[in-house]
């Protein structure tokens, strides 16, 4: 199923897939961005008890890191919309982006569990283990999204293969205008010469006066 790409000069059509990848990146995002945010605001209010003498070491490095952490998926979660509008719009670049937003979020998810894992609560180390479906779910989302946009008609669709000008018709010979000469006239069509008075052709019999 394609989809009409409308108001676009090339007539293009919008593939059905795009479609889906917008509409679950567009989910995904909007989700990202509350939950980033969500964390960042919770770890910007814990900072203050970063300098108390009780605390662990681990939380002086561990929140901070867990804020930039949560930062980083927020601004992913606005590039990946800005890729959703390439994509749905035909754009060029959204191509390379779609394949990049995936691994950085997977590298992302994995400093993340990393962070965690290394935590000396093991109610955080537990959430090293709540990071690892994530993990697998952008590693497959990768492949998914790699093998989509290596198809050629959608990498026609954004502009990947250049497709080649339409070949203008060529107008037929003009037919060779009647002239005279003396007691003679050519033949428009043949360019036999014929008699003044001729009025068909000599030659192929058509027509000339």
């Amino acid at each position: 199923m394609k989809i009409p790409l409308f108001g676009n000069p090339e007539n293009k059509v919008r593939p059905s897939g795009i479609v889906i990848i917008a509409v679950l990146w567009t989910i995904a995002s909007i989700i990202n961005i509350y939950q980033g945010l969500r964390m960042v605001i919770a770890d910007l209010g814990a900072l203050s008890y970063l300098s108390s003498p009780f605390i662990h070491e681990w939380f002086r490095f561990g929140i901070p890191a867990e804020t930039m952490l949560n930062l980083f998926i927020v601004a992913f979660g606005f590039l990946t919309l800005l890729v959703v509008y390439g994509l749905y719009t035909a754009k060029s670049w959204s191509h390379d982006f779609a394949f990049a937003i995936p691994l950085f979020i997977t590298f992302i998810n994995v400093a993340a569990m990393l962070l965690y894992a290394s935590a000396p609560i093991d109610e955080l180390r537990g959430e090293a283990n709540a990071v690892i479906p994530f993990i697998v779910m952008n590693l497959f989302w990768l492949v998914v999204v790699w093998s989509y946009l290596s198809q050629s008609h959608v990498k026609k669709y954004l502009n990947q293969i250049p497709i080649p000008p339409p070949q203008m018709p060529v107008p037929p010979p003009s037919p060779v205008s009647v002239a005279t000469s003396g007691e003679k006239r050519f033949c428009r069509y043949c360019g036999a010469e014929n008699k003044q008075d001729a009025v068909f052709c000599e030659k192929c019999g058509k027509k000339i006066a």
